[in-house]
Formats: C-alpha cells, structure tokens, sequence
C-alpha cells in the first residue's frame, strides 16, 4: 500500500554537486559516531566526510539525497555488491584524510570507518550503510515519507531484501524497525566489553527488510 505523497519530500540519486551538504548533514548527524575518526570539531568532520564522499566509496555504493522543496535535508546510502576500493583510489583516500588530519589519524579513520561494513551481502541483498537527516528536520519523519520511493528504487537495482546494523543505543532505528516492519536477524552483545566503556553502547543488532513485493511491482 503506497503512502500519501502529498508533501514535497523526494528521493533522487547523489551527485558530486551534493557532496558539500551530505558532508555537512553527516558531521552534524554523528557527532558521536565519529568523533575517534574525524574528532569533535565539526568542521574538521565536513572536511573528512567531504574527502570519504569523493573517495572512499566502492563503486557499487548507491546514494541518495532526501530532498524538501528542492533543498537537500537528509542522504541515505547502500551498499549494492561487495566491491573494494581500487588500489590507487584508497592511496587518494589516505592522502587527502592525511592533509586534514595528519597521516596517524587519517589512518586510523579510515579503520574506524571500515568497522561496520555488513560483510559479505548475498546477490539479492543490499546494505543501508549510512541514513542521515539534518537535525532541523527530524521532526518531518522524512524516512517514513520517503520509504516507499527507497523501497521502490532498490527493487529496480534488482534487490528483494535490505540488511543493516545499528547499535542498541538507537532509539531512532528502533522506531523505523516498529514503523516500517523490518525483522531482528539478530542481536549481539559479544563486544560489549569493549563497546561500552569505549562507546557507550552494549549491542549491535543486525535487522532486515523483505521487498519482494516491491520488486514484483506490488
């Protein structure tokens, strides 16, 4: 059953054109999450996530921006294969991290970001790998208004199925799980003792969206 679409938010593909606002919705959306990558200054962040959207994609990473009366208020991402980065792209990567936070830290970005990955996505599947709203505009529930266009555009990348993970701190995705009838695949609480005293978080939770019958036009 499709949603009214009477509001004017709307999904379409990234373009380089977007990368200075994703960076910004991103430094400001995980300030948390990415503090041991990109530190706690916010602009140094942009800078990072600038550098991350220009470089540090696979080729098979989708992404999309949500868009309200034209301007861009949220991204959402997909890991759409299990392709790697090329050689000479990740030596880029590590350079321009490296000219923002210094050769030791942009390493050690480049690590923390690569911690939460998915691992190896079976042909039908895809991975939500990063799904961001500017603060000012939570309030809207966008990624409620927009699911459908989400669901939808994946089903024509030939996906049946949406696999991502969260950490059991995130009232937000717990909120999208009730709403938007995603299933628990599972919850871990094995690294707890190093994920709570370093992040404050206990579990990571690895959670599912069956598409099919977006993909056969339902």
């Amino acid at each position: 059953m499709k949603r009214d679409m009477s509001g004017s938010a709307l999904l379409r593909p990234a373009t380089p054109e977007d990368h200075p606002r994703m960076a910004r919705i991103l430094a400001t959306s995980f300030v948390g999450k990415f503090a041991l990558a990109f530190g706690r200054d916010e602009e140094r962040r942009v800078k990072g996530f600038e550098i991350m959207l220009r470089y540090g994609l696979p080729d098979d990473c989708l992404y999309y921006v949500i868009t309200l009366d034209g301007e861009v208020v949220g991204l959402i991402a997909f890991r759409m294969g299990n392709a790697s980065l090329p050689p000479e792209r990740k030596r880029e990567y590590r350079r321009a991290l490296g000219e923002v936070l210094g050769p030791l830290r942009a390493w050690w970005a480049i690590q923390v970001l690569s911690l939460m990955d998915g691992g190896k996505l079976p042909p039908q599947a895809c991975y939500l790998d990063n799904l961001a709203i500017d603060p000012a505009f939570r309030r809207l529930n966008l990624t409620g208004a927009i699911a459908d266009q989400v669901y939808g555009s994946l089903a024509a990348e030939g996906k049946t199925e949406i696999l991502a993970d969260f950490v059991s701190t995130n009232r937000a995705v717990e909120a999208l799980v009730r709403r938007e009838g995603w299933e628990y695949v599972r919850k871990s609480y094995i690294l707890a003792p190093i994920t709570l005293p370093l992040f404050g978080f206990a579990g990571i939770f690895r959670i599912r969206k069956d598409i099919t019958a977006y993909a056969a036009g339902g």
